[in-house]
């Protein structure tokens, strides 16, 4: 497994510094909460084993690099430049993957990579099993013979490979794109006829919103490498030749696939122009050019179908209702009708957003990977990816988060009735979605057991002798800075009972 950008940034700023660093720090460091700082450096240690004692942990100092194991684990010989040794192995180890990817199923020497990358034959050695450890998981295979190493496996494995690293490695923190550094595996002429693509399609009225532009920049691109090198996708699915494609995006599409094998000097087969179609069809667009409409009633059906049952699921993994949302459903359904095409035709996107949503929203992230990749309902949908996964995730933790906006609400005060609506003016001006359902004066507390659906009681008053197993906040009347802070605090944990991670 591959660190994430943020990860290996941590990894690096903790080894710049000889002291511990505390979460805090980090988080300061690098705009997250500590929350996620801790889980990161958990998924660091997890990732591999050879991370688990270079991080040491100890509790209110924070985390410092534990330098004897980092030099045996990363260093080749005992210098000066350890401190940046990981850095440059992993991307050195990146670079040779991609090298070995693009030039598949070209055979490659140890010696020839050490000539290239300036090392010793052993790094390159250890490279070499870095990698295939990396592909292990995966449909692509590295093979070592006497007659040399390759990659070898399906062609859109390949590609999709390539697409990923690339992605990667182009991906800044702020997530936005280095397209400079393509130089590093493309040629300066296959970059800028590839803007020219996309300029093209663009001024076809599609404008592209990210992460699709780059999703289609790199799958480009890196079709145009592998097609001068003489490699072309297989067959991958049914050839799509009736009248139900869109007649818009086909007519650019084939006007792609005359550009590109104009460039390349190769003609395409229909297996490459059937995906550059589903490619583009399949990406999101700006509000200027809809294609919202479904091909089919089947289609249609299909996608309802999907929503339904994961909503339904949903619900019940969550122990959440108020998942079960005709708003929601109407959300989900333009993005999941483009999913399932990119399912049915083996389109991946990228989303620079997944190690955030795995750690901001990692339960309903979970709760979605758990239900899509365990349900029967789902069997035909397995291929669905972990990016895939994290963007449906995004749309029910908005769902989760306007619930949370409209939370209902009871109001205890002392006795005086002056006093209780200065309080529910003040809430209702700090929080305008939430509900007062009512305000209760101390002498009636008992009272509020028979009042139904509470999310949340706001009182002036002490409370903490009474059994409530809703949740409550001790405020004051006129709802301080501290009392807002308190009450976002409480928010952000109102569904533990019901669902402990969120």
């Amino acid at each position: 497994m591959i660190l994430s950008k943020r990860q290996k940034n941590i990894l690096d700023y903790l080894v710049q510094e000889d002291n511990f660093i505390t979460a805090k720090e980090l988080s300061t460091k690098f705009n997250v909460s500590e929350k996620t700082i801790y889980r990161e450096i958990k998924n660091i240690k997890e990732s591999q084993s050879k991370y688990m004692d270079i991080i040491i942990n100890h509790i209110g100092k924070g985390f410092k690099i534990n330098y004897e194991e980092y030099i045996n684990k990363f260093s080749s010989s005992n210098n000066s430049t350890y401190k940046k040794h990981a850095m440059s192995t992993s991307e050195r180890r990146e670079k040779i993957l991609i090298y070995l990817l693009l030039s598949s199923p070209e055979k490659t020497s140890i010696s020839r990579l050490a000539e290239l990358y300036m090392i010793s034959a052993s790094s390159i050695a250890h490279d070499l099993d870095h990698i295939k450890e990396i592909l292990n998981d995966t449909k692509v295979k590295l093979i070592k013979t006497n007659q040399g190493t390759f990659i070898d496996g399906d062609e859109t494995k390949i590609r999709e490979l390539l697409k990923n690293f690339i992605i990667n490695i182009i991906t800044n923190n702020d997530y936005s794109y280095d397209l400079i550094l393509l130089q590093d595996y493309f040629l300066y002429e296959e970059i800028v006829f590839t803007k020219n693509i996309l300029k093209y399609i663009i001024s076809r009225d599609l404008s592209l919103e990210e992460p699709y532009y780059i999703n289609i920049f790199i799958y480009i691109i890196v079709t145009i490498k592998r097609i001068k090198s003489g490699q072309d996708l297989g067959k991958i699915n049914y050839i799509n030749r009736d009248k139900t494609k869109n007649p818009s995006i086909k007519k650019i599409a084939n006007e792609l696939a005359k550009k590109i094998s104009s460039y390349t000097k190769m003609v395409l087969n229909e297996y490459e122009k059937e995906n550059l179609y589903y490619l583009i069809y399949s990406s999101r667009f700006s509000e200027n050019y809809s294609i919202d409409k479904f091909d089919s009633s089947n289609e249609e059906i299909e996608c309802v179908n999907f929503i339904n049952s994961l909503i339904v699921n949903m619900v019940d993994e969550c122990s959440a209702k108020f998942f079960d949302s005709n708003e929601l459903r109407r959300n989900l359904m333009p993005h999941v009708r483009l999913l399932i095409m990119r399912l049915k035709h083996h389109i991946n996107i990228h989303n620079p957003l997944l190690g955030e949503i795995r750690s901001e929203c990692y339960f309903l992230f979970n709760s979605l990977t758990k239900i899509i990749e365990g349900s029967n309902q789902f069997n035909k949908y397995k291929n669905i990816s972990h990016d895939e996964i994290g963007y449906l995730t995004l749309y029910f933790q908005y769902y989760y988060e306007q619930h949370l906006q409209s939370l209902n609400v009871v109001i205890v005060c002392s006795t005086g009735i002056g006093t209780s609506h200065l309080l529910k003016g003040r809430v209702i001006k700090s929080f305008p979605k939430w509900k007062i359902i009512d305000i209760i004066p101390f002498s009636k507390i008992n009272e509020i057991q028979h009042i139904e659906n509470i999310d949340l009681i706001l009182t002036t008053i002490n409370i903490d002798s009474f059994d409530y197993k809703v949740p409550y906040v001790h405020v004051s009347a006129f709802i301080n800075e501290k009392d807002i802070d308190s009450i976002l605090k409480i928010t952000k944990d109102i569904e533990t009972s019901s669902h402990p991670s969120l």
